[in-house]
């Protein structure tokens, strides 16, 4: 699963993929859960992920001229994923 945000000053995720990267499987793979919305905000659907980790993590390049947001984009693995209702 990818996602992608926009960049912020956590560090958790950065933390996370360092445990992943570094072979500390206790503290990389983590049971998670993904929640989409409406506009409305009410959710829409609702994935949860057994033992994901991150495997890559990157961040957009930076370029001149007009302001532009910066991204953040990962990939989870994951060993099952499951749907769940809204």
């Amino acid at each position: 699963m990818t996602l992608k945000r926009g960049q912020t000053n956590e560090l958790e995720l950065w933390a996370w993929h360092e445990a992943a990267v570094s072979g500390d499987v206790r503290a990389a793979r983590k049971d998670c859960t993904r929640v989409m919305y409406a506009v409305d905000g009410k959710p829409v659907a609702r994935c949860h992920l057994d033992h994901a980790w991150p495997s890559t993590l990157e961040v957009g390049a930076l370029k001149a001229g007009p302001a532009e947001a910066l991204y953040e984009t990962v990939t989870l693995i994951c060993e099952r994923l499951h749907r769940l209702a809204p």
